[in-house]
């Protein structure tokens, strides 16, 4: 069960005029990208031996998916300067409260229950906005401050919850020591370079994401490899604390552990 708290905002009236500015800007967004995948569902959800014998033929479309539409945002700040206003987190934000809607009325949650046809939201039907990072210090005295939009008042009527250091630190231990289970902490650091299945060095810049060792011949998402790594270390199987990298003539860097 997840645990939310609830406390309310009092900004003022500059405020909420920007407020809702961004909510109505995020709206027609929200309606503007479920519409493409509407349109796009329409033309090719038929299968081709279920088309009339006569009909014109539409040029082949993109589908539109997660990753593309989250692409679309920069040409959308360039072509609407107004969304320059809007912190990019939020706007991604938009894109996968759509992807979410949308694959659960063609797939279902992961029971398998489907929701109904999204709707497009009509006007003041759209009330909330998600900042999904914000700093650890971001509140100060009465006030919070969102990235991007500035220190609003709100009414702490009870202590803010322990971040995700808290939880790490505090919950998550308690909690698995009341089950009979262990937490041990891992340092990410350099797991992103080595390979999974034989610990050898694979050097990777970070706008690659896909993890292919020369030496064993695993591939997989460059974040898979990472986590199994992690798992790895964390359970004794492996140690990148006293790795040595090692380069000969001709050979691609080694590590050895001791």
């Amino acid at each position: 069960m997840i645990t939310s708290y609830q406390y309310r905002l009092k900004p003022n009236y500059e405020q909420r005029c920007r407020l809702t500015r961004w909510l109505d800007m995020l709206r027609c967004q929200y309606n503007w990208l479920l519409a493409e995948r509407f349109d796009w569902w329409e033309m090719n959800r038929t299968t081709v031996n279920a088309c009339p014998n006569t009909c014109s033929i539409a040029e082949p479309k993109e589908q539109p998916e997660y990753y593309g539409q989250k692409r679309s945002l920069v040409q959308l700040k360039q072509e609407r300067p107004g969304y320059q206003d809007i912190h990019a987190h939020v706007l991604q934000e938009v894109v996968k409260r759509v992807n979410l809607a949308f694959q659960r009325f063609l797939k279902g949650d992961s029971n398998g229950k489907r929701s109904g046809k999204p709707r497009f939201k009509g006007k003041n039907r759209y009330r909330t906005i998600t900042f999904p990072s914000i700093k650890p210090d971001c509140i100060q005295g009465n006030r919070i401050i969102f990235p991007k939009f500035g220190a609003i008042k709100f009414i702490q009527h009870r202590p803010t919850p322990a971040g995700i250091a808290g939880f790490l630190n505090e919950i998550l231990p308690d909690k698995a020591e009341k089950a009979g289970k262990r937490v041990i902490k891992v340092n990410p650091a350099g797991t992103s370079q080595h390979c999974a299945v034989c610990l050898n060095r694979v050097s990777k810049s970070l706008s690659e994401r896909w993890h292919d060792c020369p030496h064993c011949g695993a591939s997989m998402p460059r974040d898979l490899c990472s986590g199994i790594l992690i798992k790895k270390v964390g359970l004794g199987i492996a140690s990148l604390k006293n790795a040595k990298s090692r380069k000969r003539d001709g050979e691609a860097r080694a590590l050895i552990y001791d």
